[in-house]
């Protein structure tokens, strides 16, 4: 039995019941493998052992040459929604062996067993969950560089993540364990999740502030995009030896950005963010060309892109191929580096795709080191993630100014009735009064001064059988324009019993009634109030 075969067998037996205690890659997205259906509440295990490819057409994205030598096992997860009928009998076998480039030697998957998945493991955990830790491992195979002859050549690219005090109340602990989306052949299975007792890195250098603005540009395909941030953060690790005055910069511990919506080769981008996926190591790199600088490994910065495609749910991991700079002072911070990536066209053909970042940062503020360290509960309340927010009739958007608390709103863009629901949240994370209150910025331009429209309230909670419960309505006509009014929606006594009661699924939702401005309506500062 290979390392590699005790790896994945160890974690088989705790598998089946889980132990609980850049625009124009996003485009790109072919030659990834298997998919997961990610949103879902089963977590279905699967026993695989295949041959995979070491040699790949960068012409047509054909696997070439297979690996006989060493078949791969692996015992990988996959979650699926609740509702879907699952065939025990082939469902491993055609989501693993599915005779193209993501396995196309000898494959064999059985049916391990199917359990109900835990909060957070492949739906996110409802606001107020605390910080988790998760251990697993990933594979896939990675195309490494091109040949003279437009071959590619595949290496294993197995990974083991652990990652201390991470949120899974925005993306699923399942799918933040990914392998990079341009792997081929990817899997990936959790060897125990704890939610609770993480221990936080602490820094002794502040964190830093992104400026807002272009911090990478992307070419592939014959189109250039600039990636724009509207806001970031990062934070570094410095380990003083002894206590002494000489400290070093080990780690990059975070950086996170939420990007400006984009269109990309007909694509529609919209809602994202950009985070690294676990803390990354920082070394001294000597490269022929730059010299000899502080900078992440190449390999080592794993990159996690979520939010919308054409109005769907996307998320991709992309790691780099080659070192990244970082410059870090108690006054500055700068991140840069280059992406190189090849064979993302349609069914693997060549695409090469180049993304040349450069990100720079100030020391943050105390209101802004206060918003990133803000608890999930209080970051949906406070409409500070456009992702936590949807809406079928209208255009959400991370708004940064003006705001009445925190770091961001919600921008509501749109005409008529328009529903905006929110994340799911834990009532045992919440204290309520007897009325919520919420501030909304009412636009100018209004057609119709005599009537503005209206702002209604509702409260779902599907495992207490609540569904849509109507709390209020306050009218907007007589509301100042282009400023914040509050809103005050006395909670009847049906929605306090309802939030009384020990759910986990609760959520809030908003029905906007707008007549036709041209302008951005704006939410901020959800709270229980007298």
């Amino acid at each position: 039995m290979t390392n590699e075969t005790r790896r994945w067998t160890r974690r088989a037996a705790q598998a089946a019941g889980v132990t609980m205690g850049w625009a124009v890659l996003l485009v790109a997205a072919s030659c990834q493998g298997p998919q997961p259906f990610y949103r879902g509440s089963n977590l279905v295990t699967c026993s695989v052992m295949r041959q995979e490819c070491e040699l790949m057409s960068g012409t047509t994205g054909k696997c070439l040459v297979v690996n006989t030598q060493k078949p791969e096992s692996f015992v990988p997860q996959l979650c699926v929604d609740k509702n879907t009928s699952v065939d025990q009998a082939t469902f491993c076998s055609t989501t693993f062996c599915t005779n193209d480039i993501n396995a196309p030697g000898t494959c064999s998957a059985s049916f391990v067993g199917m359990v109900s998945a835990p909060d957070g493991v492949c739906d996110p955990a409802p606001a107020g969950t605390p910080l988790a830790v998760i251990n697993a491992d990933s594979h896939g195979v990675r195309p490494g560089t091109p040949n003279s002859d437009h071959t590619v050549p595949m290496f294993p690219d197995d990974t083991t993540f652990g990652g201390d005090c991470i949120d899974i109340t925005q993306v699923s602990a399942f799918n933040q364990i990914q392998p990079p989306s341009t792997d081929v052949s990817r899997m990936a299975g959790i060897i125990n999740l704890i939610v609770g007792g993480c221990t936080k890195v602490t820094s002794t250098l502040p964190a830093f502030d992104i400026a807002p603005g272009v911090i990478a540009t992307a070419a592939g395909g014959g189109v250039t995009a600039n990636v724009t941030a509207l806001r970031g953060q990062a934070t570094v690790v410095r380990s003083c030896p002894g206590g002494g005055d000489v400290c070093l910069t080990t780690a990059l511990n975070d950086f996170h950005a939420d990007l400006a919506d984009m269109t990309v080769a007909g694509a529609s981008l919209t809602n994202l963010r950009l985070s690294t996926v676990q803390p990354a190591p920082l070394a001294t790199i000597t490269d022929p060309v730059a010299g000899t600088f502080l900078g992440v490994p190449a390999g080592q910065l794993q990159l996690r892109i979520f939010g919308k495609m054409n109005g769907a749910d996307t998320f991709f991991n992309v790691a780099t191929s080659s070192p990244w700079r970082v410059d870090v002072s108690a006054s500055s911070f700068n991140l840069s580096g280059q992406l190189a990536l090849d064979n993302l066209g349609p069914g693997g053909s060549s695409l090469p795709v180049t993304v040349a970042a450069a990100a720079s940062g100030t020391p943050a503020t105390t209101a802004t080191s206060a918003c990133a360290a803000a608890p999930s509960l209080d970051r949906l309340f406070g409409f500070e993630d456009v992702q936590s927010w949807t809406s079928a009739q209208a255009a959400l958007s991370l708004v940064t100014s003006p705001v009445t608390q925190g770091c961001g709103a919600l921008g509501v863009s749109g005409q008529g009735y328009m529903t905006i629901t929110g994340g799911a949240f834990t009532t045992s994370a919440v204290t309520t009064n007897a009325a919520a209150s919420v501030d909304l910025f009412i636009p100018g331009n209004q057609p119709n001064q005599f009537y503005l429209g209206a702002l209604q309230m509702y409260l779902s909670c599907p495992s207490g059988n609540v569904f849509n419960q109507y709390i209020g309505q306050v009218e907007l006509t007589g509301k100042p324009q282009n400023q914040y009014s509050t809103l005050r929606f006395p909670l009847p006594a049906a929605t306090l019993s309802t939030l009384a009661q020990p759910l986990k699924d609760c959520s809030f939702s908003f029905a906007l009634n707008a007549n036709p401005t041209g302008q951005r309506w704006i939410l901020d500062n959800l709270r229980f109030t007298p």
